[in-house]
């Protein structure tokens, strides 16, 4: 039931809806939010992604602008002008862009064309390497905002130093949709999934590294798409024989491989607040990770995971064999990530979100 009689649209400003994290997160929220009486709508701005999909069959409006300013300045200009224009018919209350190229435009969107919507940033990991052009870019974003929203508490060290006033900025967490309640999964050969895209700082390198010293027999499934994907299956090609190693590609639903696995590896050099181990988490899978900020709030040692000293592959492998070699210890652990799971349930997440814009709207 929608809670206020006036709707107000919200913008929801990405580059993609390719399959992950950001986006997957981006399309609960938005649904949610329609029952909490906003009017969610998507602008991208590259090519759309798969799961545009979604959208469409539950009627919610997009978009698409493929601003590209690099490969072709004059083009991406005119794209940019379109976008823009976009954002003045809308009129949206609220422009939520995430990721650190939407943020940028949700900026100039605001000031050039729609200067009474109030600007929302999302951080949600780690920023890339910047110039010094994008870096005051960044500047002007964070201080111009309405609001700043991370989903980790320690993502304020990608915040400047210089931001004027950090009373607005605000830590919500990802949600995950609890799953049911089940067996662990009955295979008898120790199943790993490793739900992360082949970029370089998910350290899929450092998991095959960690591979080569595991002596148990198991079966890895890796579950994503990327730039580090024709690499990482040709260094698998060098694995002993007992470790069987699959690849699946990007997943709309990676339920299905984490129900059909015995545990989760997530060996990323840094993360936000990682969905992949939520999912996990949500359907009774222990996780295996670094001790790395984001992570460590969710894989508590002999708790819900197993957490290993960061980058140290032969710590890695010892607590694969640990794991795989263990069904009560897994069952365990499982247990209580799947309970811990229900702290970040969407329907709480989803209140938080609606209040902090509704006070955007309140406050000015």
């Amino acid at each position: 039931m929608k809670r206020d009689s006036e709707v107000k649209t919200i913008l929801f400003i990405l580059p993609s809806l390719d399959v992950g994290g950001s986006e997957s997160q981006s399309i609960s929220l938005a649904l949610m939010l329609r029952n909490r009486g906003w009017n969610p709508i998507f602008l991208i701005l590259n090519k759309p992604g798969v799961w545009t999909e979604i959208l469409d069959k539950n009627s919610v409006p997009w978009k698409s602008f493929e601003v590209n300013m690099r490969k072709n300045p004059l083009k991406g200009l005119i794209r940019f002008f379109s976008a823009g224009r976009f954002v003045a018919r809308m009129k949206p209350a609220i422009l939520y862009s995430l990721l650190l190229e939407s943020n940028i435009f949700g900026y100039f969107f605001v000031k050039l064309f729609s200067k009474r919507t109030f600007h929302v940033v999302g951080i949600r990991g780690l920023l890339p390497l910047r110039n010094a052009l994008i870096d005051f870019l960044f500047l002007r974003t964070v201080n111009q905002a309405s609001l700043l929203i991370l989903n980790s508490s320690h993502l304020m060290k990608n915040i400047p130093n210089s931001l004027n006033d950090f009373t607005k900025i605000i830590t919500i967490n990802n949600a995950v949709d609890r799953q049911d309640s089940r067996e662990p999964f009955s295979g008898r050969v120790p199943t790993i999934a490793v739900l992360a895209n082949f970029q370089p700082y998910k350290g899929h390198d450092l998991l095959i590294e960690a591979l080569m010293s595991v002596e148990t027999k198991i079966r890895v499934h890796f579950i994503g798409d990327g730039p580090k994907l024709e690499s990482t299956k040709q260094a698998v090609s060098k694995l002993s024989g007992h470790i069987e190693t699959f690849f699946h590609g990007r997943a709309e639903n990676p339920f299905f491989h984490l129900l059909n696995s015995h545990f989760l590896v997530l060996p990323s050099r840094h993360e936000g607040f990682p969905n992949a181990v939520l999912e996990a988490m949500s359907v009774g899978l222990p996780v295996i990770s670094f001790n790395i900020p984001g992570l460590d709030q969710l894989v508590i040692e002999n708790q819900t995971g197993i957490l290993v000293e960061p980058f140290d592959v032969k710590s890695l492998g010892l607590a694969i064999d640990k794991l795989a070699s263990d069904r009560d210890l897994r069952i365990l652990l499982g247990r209580n990530a799947q309970r811990k799971s229900k702290d970040y349930s969407w329907g709480n997440v989803a209140d938080e979100f609606s209040r902090a814009f509704g006070l955007v709207l309140r406050e000015n």
